[in-house]
């Protein structure tokens, strides 16, 4: 059947899934999802029957921060954004587990899905695990100060330059002993 079909396609995701009609009643998910919330099975997510009881068990057992970590209400999520004000929303954000002391962060993107005379009828919501993008890019970071703090200790002139040879980094060295900006050299 149509469903079966639908149901074996969600379940071969890697990333969470779920669909819920235009009222918030959940109508499919996926374990990936399940798994995210730390629901024991998509069934068990399933038998919160709505979207509100989801974002009840969510506020319960997390903390929702954004990537300036301040607290995001479940009401902000993409899921419920598509829901109440019917375009597609996205969001980064980090959701903490209180009980467990961990934390992942999750992409989430919500599409409300139309019907032929305009009506909401379903809202699809993917929320995919970036933690090891974001573990990532926090060491690309702490890898660029720390060679800027070390380019600054020099006593000498540092600068780096892209592959066409345009400048895009002089060291404090520079500025003090040419009494040029930034904005000036660059």
């Amino acid at each position: 059947s149509t469903k079966t079909q639908l149901e074996a396609t969600f379940n071969n995701f890697f990333s969470g899934i779920y669909l819920f009609d235009g009222d918030g009643n959940i109508l499919m998910a996926n374990n990936a999802v399940a798994s995210l919330f730390e629901y024991e099975s998509s069934e068990a997510l399933m038998a919160e029957k709505h979207i509100l009881r989801i974002h009840e068990h969510t506020n319960v057992r997390f903390q929702i921060l954004n990537e300036r970590g301040e607290l995001i209400e479940t009401s902000d999520l993409p899921s419920r954004i598509a829901l109440r004000e019917r375009k597609p929303a996205e969001l980064i954000f980090r959701l903490y587990s209180v009980q467990k002391n961990t934390s992942k962060w999750l992409w989430a993107k919500a599409s409300p899905l139309f019907d032929q005379q305009g009506a909401l009828s379903m809202v699809l919501t993917s929320l995919t695990d970036i933690t090891q993008q974001k573990i990532a890019e926090d060491k690309i970071r702490e890898n660029e100060k720390r060679w800027q703090l070390l380019a600054n200790t020099i006593p000498s002139f540092v600068w780096a330059a892209d592959p066409a040879g345009e400048i895009n980094f002089l060291n404090e060295n520079w500025y003090r002993f040419t009494g040029l900006t930034r904005e000036e050299s660059l």
